[in-house]
């Protein structure tokens, strides 16, 4: 059976959620183990949790549900 550009997109689509969500958990454990194991502050965890945070420019969760912000067409720091 022969896909079609639509099906092919969709399929795009479906992957680039995928990998969003992924390093979405990624982001999330690291943020979560900083609360767990209270590291010392130091200046690379200052700046290790301030990119962790910046996921939240793109994407929010409400713990069960990943949405987009910014539709990536419109957003001038990300390239497709």
């Amino acid at each position: 059976m022969k896909k079609n550009a639509t099906d092919t997109q969709t399929d795009r689509a479906n992957r680039w959620r995928l990998k969003a969500e992924a390093l979405w958990d990624l982001l999330d454990d690291i943020d979560t183990a900083s609360d767990m194991f209270k590291p010392e502050q130091t200046t690379f965890y200052k700046y290790v949790m301030a990119k962790a945070e910046l996921r939240h420019r793109y994407l929010h969760s409400d713990g069960y549900v990943l949405r987009d912000i910014t539709p990536v067409e419109s957003d001038p720091d990300v390239t497709p």
